[in-house]
């Protein structure tokens, strides 16, 4: 039961990969998958694979605890895009730890799953927090404004204006959170971003 439970998690999130690439195309952006995010759901099916292939008890709990960890807070936070089958990868990985003997350390079986939970949340955070913040990219034609997930607040509007001679100057501000950020661009360069 562990190995067709934890081999159904590694499958699911493997799949959630696809899921990704394929919504990214659908709605019709340019925009290249993460590769952290892309990186992360990888993680989460390797030790979910390897936890349902591995023989000894503490090493298989660890690695679908982390597996469990990461893919149901990755599936809660993006359940309305990429999170269902995530979900469901981590809900199948703790039927894998429910069905795994304890082995010869029943404490150490106990606590292992949450070792690995812990490594799994913390893999998320690693990947999520650093994208909720607002940024701007500068580019040779211009300069893209991203509001960050708008946890904050929600929304965002921008307006910009672009000066240039020879290289592209671009200046312009825009709201995230409630907030005004302005920002300037040299060509590729950021030479200002600051919140009003």
């Amino acid at each position: 039961m562990t190995r067709l439970t934890g081999l159904g998690a590694a499958a699911l999130a493997a799949l959630d990969i696809g899921v990704y690439a394929r919504l990214l195309q659908v709605g019709g952006t340019s925009r290249t998958p993460s590769l952290p995010l892309v990186l992360l759901l990888a993680a989460i099916a390797v030790a979910a694979g390897l936890g349902a292939l591995v023989q000894a008890p503490l090493t298989r709990r660890t690695l679908l605890g982390g597996a469990a960890g990461a893919a149901l807070l990755t599936g809660v936070v993006g359940i309305f895009s990429i999170g269902l089958p995530l979900f469901g990868a981590g809900v199948l990985a703790l039927f894998a730890i429910a069905s795994t003997p304890a082995g010869p350390a029943p404490r150490r079986a106990a606590i292992a799953p949450a070792v690995g939970a812990t490594l799994g949340l913390a893999a998320v955070a690693a990947v999520f927090v650093p994208t909720m913040f607002p940024s701007v990219t500068c580019h040779s034609d211009g300069a893209e404004a991203d509001s960050g997930w708008g946890f904050f607040g929600g929304g965002s509007s921008e307006t910009g204006s672009e000066s240039g001679s020879g290289g592209k100057d671009v200046t312009g501000s825009f709201t995230a959170g409630g907030h005004t950020y302005d920002y300037a661009c040299q060509g590729n360069r950021l030479t200002l971003f600051r919140r009003r």
